[in-house]
């Protein structure tokens, strides 16, 4: 039998009681039910009930009745803040079981729908000024959307809490799609984190009064707990993303990583480490340190150990070589940092950097910078050998002009002179080597230039390398520079000479070829014939990987101490400042063809560069000429040849006595020749000071340096003219003729 619904009422009511409460009732109850028990018994029996007993009974009663009353009301109270508490309790354990955001909310809406027994939920996320849909409870519908889609304002939701009751009369009239579900209120509170607006959490009901001002409340603690959980959860992942943006660095870090304990094994390494030296991390973890060094190392690596655990010391930028899995070398700076336990060291960080390519490269810079040195040095050697030769080759020439043909000693003088002038190539050369040779551009027949290299490199190759030859018939004339394209033969024959140890032949051909736009394959290059030079050899060829590099500074595949990995660079460099192009054709095992281009140039009257004086006849003069030269021998050569030639000649052994005899009015001289690199007062400070005085006086520079030394605008700019030591009679002869006339002549005002 069913219990009417006020008794049940009362006794789901009674049933709220705590252990206490229910005492409370029961003992009040007791002395009521006593109290009417009493006053019954008196009343039946007949007795006369005494003032004093009645007041007792009375009051008795009253206190029970007093009893029973505030303990069933505050009972209520109590029993409502338990059943809050219970609430709160509740969702607290819903959105603590994780620390993701995601799960956090899950929860947290679908225990809140549930404690305040709304019928549908909603959280909406703030991303770009919008808010998303993120999760829902009872629900598949959008309701933000579907509010939006009906004029309501969504924007102070934000800021407040925001209850809509449509009895209120404070929004419009529920969408039709809300009305179909029956909803009749909604409520909806902020989300906030230390971030700021992060989003809403959205209840709605069927039942008008469901959400009173105490729910209210009640939701605003709920919220209050799900936006701290939200917080911590913000900053787990962002401790999470700080954790892994710390494996990233140091997983990827452009420096090797491991860390050892004091038994020398590797307890951690990073990804890099793995990268570099070729193993997996389940080889490197646990395996001894030993492994990543050679075996010459590990004395070294022990004594190292011992200081960083027994001394307490850390290695800071100490070069070390270690090796790969495969065995190549690596060299490696490594730095390290101990860990300690208790105060004793147990482990130790060690960053290595591979330094294999600076260390590579610092060799290369000191190779260089030898080269330079060589360079300076043998400028310096170049300058006094010039000076030898000029003394040899000017007394051999004066010799052969006072001579027959038909002299028993004539083939001899000319073996002097002819020799001497090898030896003036051999100082351009030095000079070219020494970047103190500036390019001279001026007709130049390329089958001369092969014949004269040939002839210089014969002599240095090994006797089972042969060198050949193939010479067009055509015109092989250039626009360039003997002695750079002379450079760029030597080293094609040098490179071609160490592809073929065990000999072989090296074959030297020139062609003239016309070339269309399509192939010419440099930038200032144009239409037209150009001289085809080929150096070719039978050596061990290249691979494509290899040509593709050979023309890079400092590339080589020789051994270490056998290359500079600059003659190919250099070969390149000059064919392009002669406006050509080099091309490569190469094969293992075959050999190797470096074609090079050169734009053709139509000279009628050109001449051997080395015999342009050689028939030429020299006409002499009477004028004044003042000599300033540091060499004794060189001296007394210049003033030889210039008095053969019938002028007077005084002769100066350095810059101070020039310039006193300049200066000197009774002896006007009509010509100086100057030595640049002298004592005391070097050339350029004598002609400096000179034209302080002088300005009329032309000046020839005669030096055993490169034109270079004319770099200076103000030198160049006080001068007539330039001769390069070591020059003949009639060379040197024919250029004081040219600048004296030159100088006679007048002046067009």
């Amino acid at each position: 039998m069913l219990m009417p619904s006020t008794q049940q009422e009362k006794l789901k009511f009674y049933k709220r009681f705590g252990l206490v409460e229910q005492l409370q009732v029961v003992a009040s109850t007791a002395v009521v039910v006593a109290m009417v028990t009493i006053l019954t018994i008196y009343t039946v029996l007949g007795r006369e009930l005494t003032y004093l007993l009645f007041v007792t009974v009375v009051v008795v009663g009253v206190f029970g009745f007093l009893s029973v009353f505030f303990t069933v009301r505050y009972g209520q109270k109590i029993e409502e803040q338990r059943r809050d508490m219970l609430a709160i309790n509740t969702i607290s354990e819903a959105i603590s079981n994780s620390v993701r955001a995601n799960v956090i909310l899950m929860n947290a809406l679908k225990t809140v729908t549930n404690l305040m027994e709304a019928d549908h939920g909603w959280i909406y996320l703030h991303e770009v000024n919008k808010l998303r849909l993120a999760y829902k409870e009872g629900t598949e519908i959008d309701f933000i959307h579907v509010l939006e889609k009906s004029g309501h304002e969504t924007r102070d939701w934000k800021k407040e809490m925001v209850l809509w009751d449509r009895l209120k009369g404070n929004s419009p009239t529920i969408p039709t799609r809300l009305k179909e579900m029956g909803i009749r209120v909604w409520i909806s509170e902020p989300l906030e984190t230390s971030d700021g607006f992060a989003g809403v959490l959205i209840l709605a009901s069927k039942d008008i009064k469901r959400f009173d001002e105490k729910k209210m409340n009640l939701l605003s603690v709920f919220v209050s707990q799900i936006n701290v959980a939200l917080d911590n959860a913000q900053l787990f992942e962002k401790l999470n993303v700080s954790k892994q943006l710390y494996a990233d660095l140091f997983e990827h870090s452009p420096d090797m990583y491991h860390i050892i304990d004091k038994d020398g094994k590797i307890v951690s390494c990073n990804q890099t480490e793995i990268d570099n030296l070729g193993y997996t991390k389940d080889e490197l973890i646990g395996a001894d340190i030993r492994i990543l060094y050679p075996p010459d190392e590990h004395q070294k690596l022990e004594k190292k150990l011992d200081r960083i655990f027994n001394k307490g010391e850390n290695l800071n930028g100490i070069e070390e070589r270690i090796q790969r899995k495969d065995g190549t070398p690596v060299d490696v700076s490594v730095n390290t940092s101990l860990m300690y336990k208790g105060g004793k060291p147990v482990k130790v960080r060690v960053v290595m950097r591979n330094i294999t390519e600076t260390k590579m490269m610092r060799e290369k810079l000191l190779q260089v910078q030898r080269i330079d040195s060589l360079g300076s040095l043998a400028g310096g050697i170049a300058h006094d050998f010039n000076n030898i030769l000029l003394a040899i080759l000017n007394a051999a020439s004066i010799m052969k002009r006072k001579m027959e043909p038909k002299n028993q000693w004539y083939d001899y003088v000319e073996l002097i002179e002819s020799s001497s002038r090898r030896g003036g190539a051999l100082t351009q050369q030095l000079l070219t080597f020494a970047r103190q040779k500036n390019i001279n551009y001026h007709p130049v027949d390329v089958n001369d230039v092969i014949r004269d290299t040939i002839r210089l490199m014969e002599r240095s190759l090994d006797k089972s390398i042969k060198l050949r030859s193939g010479f067009t018939e055509d015109p092989t004339v250039i626009e360039g520079d003997e002695r750079q394209l002379q450079q760029v033969l030597m080293n094609l024959i040098l490179n071609a000479r160490d592809a073929i140890p065990q000999g072989g032949t090296i074959k030297l051909s020139t062609k003239v070829e016309y070339l269309n736009q399509e192939r010419i394959f440099t930038p200032h290059g144009s239409e037209g014939h150009y001289i085809l030079l080929r150096v070719e050899d039978n050596g061990s060829g290249m691979d494509n990987e290899t040509m593709e590099k050979i023309f890079e500074p400092f590339f080589t595949t020789k051994d270490t101490g056998k290359g500079t990995g600059l003659g190919l660079s250099v070969v390149y460099g000059i064919v392009n400042k002669h406006k050509g192009f080099i091309i490569v054709d190469s094969q293992p095992g075959v050999g190797t063809i470096f074609s090079i281009y050169l734009p053709q140039v139509h000279n009628e009257n050109k001449k051997s560069v080395k015999g342009k004086w050689k028939n030429e006849k020299v006409t002499g003069g009477t004028e004044n000429i003042i000599v300033i030269e540091d060499d004794i021998l060189v001296s007394r050569m210049i003033r030889d040849m210039l008095t053969n030639l019938g002028y007077s000649v005084k002769l100066c052994i350095d810059g101070e006595e020039g310039l006193r005899e300049l200066r000197n009015h009774d002896n006007p001289y009509e010509l100086l020749v100057l030595d640049l690199n002298m004592p005391h007062i070097s050339g350029r400070d004598v002609l400096l000071d000179l034209r302080k005085f002088n300005r009329s006086i032309p000046v020839i520079i005669s030096t055993g340096y490169g034109e270079h030394v004319l770099d200076e605008q103000e030198i160049r700019g006080e001068i007539q003219a330039y001769i390069k030591k070591p020059y003949d009679e009639i060379e040197f002869g024919s250029l004081v003729r040219r600048v004296l006339d030159k100088h006679k002549q007048p002046t067009l005002q």
